[in-house]
């Protein structure tokens, strides 16, 4: 069980890292990985390697937002939603852009959590 508390922390680490760096996406560190995983398997668990995995795309995914809006290069797919924050920026609310992002994520990711056990029990239902 710390095992995989400790992937959650590299991952948000090497997310983190990844999503303060423009140019640089978390495919790679991905690939990267994907790369290393027969070596890394031999070390540690798959297991340890999927919640190293995930928590680095969430971790990225939430961190990306705040070079794109402070330095004005979005990547392709975050050029539409960064817009407004970017705008706000300008007149010198970059504080506030960062804290609605992260509250954003935050809120993201505890409706996703809560929404969990909804849909584990309704999927079945609506498949079969």
């Amino acid at each position: 069980m710390i095992e995989l508390v400790i992937a959650c922390f590299i991952g948000i680490l090497i997310g983190t890292t990844t999503g303060l760096i423009p140019g640089i996406h978390v495919n790679t560190a991905g690939a990267i990985l994907f790369a290393s995983s027969a070596f890394l398997l031999s070390q540690v668990s798959a297991e340890f390697l999927c919640v190293l995995m995930v928590s680095m795309s969430i971790a990225h995914a939430l961190i990306e937002f705040v070079p794109s809006m402070l330095l004005g290069v979005p990547q392709e797919g975050t050029a539409t939603s960064i817009l407004p924050g970017h705008r706000m920026v300008l007149e010198g609310r970059s504080k506030e852009v960062i804290r609605i992002v992260s509250v954003g994520g935050f809120g993201a990711i505890l409706v996703t959590i809560i929404m969990l056990p909804i849909f584990s029990i309704a999927l079945p239902f609506l498949h079969g």
